[in-house]
């Protein structure tokens, strides 16, 4: 399935979810390799989730899995916002 944020090459992407803790998940593309980034609304990053991923999907399933494997489990409920710049 055609996904613009994935097929096309934008600078600078940002998909914005909230977690079943009413916390903001961010997913950040970051030029000028093309490489996503994690980070939370607020609370530290865990290591696990610190690196580069080559591609939204890999961030994306790397955060759902360690939300599923907490202490207290959670979920990416819904996507808030996509934004480009380019």
């Amino acid at each position: 399935m055609y996904d613009p944020f994935e097929d096309e090459e934008p600078e600078n992407i940002q998909k914005v979810f909230m977690m079943g803790t009413g916390i903001k998940i961010y997913f950040r593309k970051i030029p000028p390799y093309g490489f996503w980034k994690i980070s939370f609304e607020r609370g530290e990053l865990p290591e696990k989730l610190s690196g580069v991923y080559t591609s939204f999907k890999a961030a994306q399933k790397d955060a759902v899995s360690y939300l599923q494997t907490r202490r207290n489990p959670t979920e990416i409920k819904e996507k808030i916002e996509d934004w480009h710049d380019g």
